[in-house]
């Protein structure tokens, strides 16, 4: 049974009437007659019966119509929820964030790319770090966050649009003695614990890391999966310098921000998918010119 054959129901139903219901259907009545005789010898019952006053529903055919209505009516609904979700997928933008580190420049691209396209809207979705590189690869948002642009992942079809480059900073708890330096480099970290992030997380790191593997083993690395509200209080207990980026400093106003004195540049900008909507182009190419200016 086709929904083609639940209007030809719907329609004698209505009019009480082959020839009307064939009227408006713009069939012949010999043609929608046999339609009907052919369905009710399909479906093994009778739907119509015919008297001197005109086609009558049986029973069987009334609450078959009722539930063919209500089947008509989800289609309907169904088919223009999926209209209306594609259109507001056309029309929307998710970034992807991470909690802990506030965006440095993002939310300066988000301002120009509304003012540019007001009908689009730009939705932000935070994941944690362990769960980030997963949800972008199954798609959960269009856009990674800037910092992501720094961390190691082997997501395929991902292109990736560099906005800026900066230099690392150490947080350092007020009452450290290196906290009233204007500048750390390798020589002041020497007898410290240094917090950063394990190996395979952020290219810029894992490059500090091998460096000072090598060259400085009197600074002692401790390793962390992922910055959380714990890191103060640690830092504090263990006597240790957290590694971070000069933009990020914000995010942590409980620390003092120390830049760092090596030249080990950690890369920002976006990454998108190559096959992405025109929407998300819009949105790099907003960016893109931004900071090319």
């Amino acid at each position: 049974m086709t929904f083609k054959d639940i209007d030809r129901l719907l329609s004698i139903e209505k009019h009480g009437s082959i020839s009307k219901a064939a009227d408006e259907l713009y069939i012949s009545r010999s043609a929608l007659t046999q339609q009907m005789k052919q369905l009710e010898k399909e479906l093994g019952f009778t739907i119509f019966t015919r008297d001197h006053t005109g086609i009558c529903m049986t029973e069987e055919g009334s609450y078959l119509i009722e539930e063919m209505q209500k089947m008509r009516t989800n289609y309907e609904d169904t088919i223009q929820h999926c209209r209306q979700k594609q259109h507001d997928a056309q029309d929307s933008i998710v970034i992807g964030l991470m909690p802990n580190l506030k965006s440095a420049f993002l939310p300066d691209v988000c301002r120009e790319f509304r003012r540019q396209h007001p009908k689009v809207q730009i939705q932000f979705k935070e994941y944690f770090l362990k769960d980030y590189a997963h949800k972008f690869q199954t798609r959960e948002f269009d856009i990674s966050t800037e910092y992501f642009y720094n961390y190691v992942h082997d997501i395929k079809g991902l292109r990736a649009k560099r906005l800026a480059t900066i230099s690392h900073t150490l947080l350092i708890v007020p009452d450290h003695p290196l906290a009233a330096k204007t500048s750390i480099g390798f020589e002041d970290l020497r007898g410290h614990k240094l917090i950063m992030y394990r190996r395979g997380i952020t290219k810029s790191e894992d490059l500090l890391r091998d460096y000072l593997l090598q060259h400085e083993p009197e600074i002692t690395i401790l390793d962390i999966d992922s910055y959380d509200g714990s890191l103060f209080t640690r830092c504090e207990l263990e006597d240790a310098i957290l590694l971070s980026y000069s933009l990020y400093g914000q995010s942590f106003p409980q620390f003092v921000s120390v830049p760092a004195a090596w030249d080990i540049p950690v890369h920002l900008g976006f990454y998108y998918y190559k096959d992405c909507r025109p929407v998300v182009k819009d949105f790099i190419k907003t960016a893109e010119h931004m900071f090319r200016t």
